[in-house]
């Protein structure tokens, strides 16, 4: 499945959720270093190894480059945090106004679906995540049309399981807006 807007799946933890976004053709999927519990190195690079289409991302809450698995392509930080000796994408997560030293800015949306003015005339690429449903999304996507869409995994009801009837009406909406 090829979407007209980038489409990223963040917060994965399992091969379930993984394959998932793989199949709907997500461009990014990425591993959350911020939140416990914490997925272990190991872990991304075993799901890293099964899952093919997707770029590579962590997100961290500090400058802890070492260690990371080979194949992250690019590495979302807190507004303000300098990384060093990074050389791909840095994508900035940010409140206000468009950070300088980013590649992406990366702007979280309450339910309320108030967007920063600046989103719409934003020099570099913005991804949006929120807490979306289908009544947000549909509020969100004329408001921001080159924005890039940020989703997030969750967890497997066991091993294996997981309900995706949402996520699916997501990408459902994401392919009639192409239109």
């Amino acid at each position: 499945m090829q979407h007209q807007r980038l489409v990223i799946a963040t917060g994965i933890t399992n091969l379930t959720d993984a394959r998932y976004f793989s199949a709907m053709g997500v461009d990014w999927m990425g591993f959350d270093l911020t939140r416990e519990p914490r997925i272990s190195r190991e872990r991304m690079q075993a799901i890293m190894d099964w899952v093919e289409g997707p770029r590579w991302l962590v997100e961290l809450d500090g400058t802890a480059l070492e260690g990371l698995p080979e194949g992250i392509a690019g590495v979302v930080v807190p507004a303000g945090q300098a990384l060093r000796d990074w050389h791909g994408q840095t994508i900035v997560s940010v409140s206000t106004g468009l950070p300088a030293d980013a590649d992406v800015a990366l702007v979280d949306v309450t339910r309320d679906a108030r967007l920063p003015a600046w989103v719409a005339d934003a020099e570099m690429p913005v991804w949006i995540r929120a807490p979306w449903d289908e009544a947000l999304l549909s509020k969100i996507l004329p408001m921001a049309p080159q924005a890039g869409i940020v989703l997030s995994g969750s967890t497997e009801e066991a091993v294996g399981i997981r309900d995706y009837d949402a996520m699916d009406a997501l990408f459902e909406l994401l392919e009639t807006a192409r239109g």
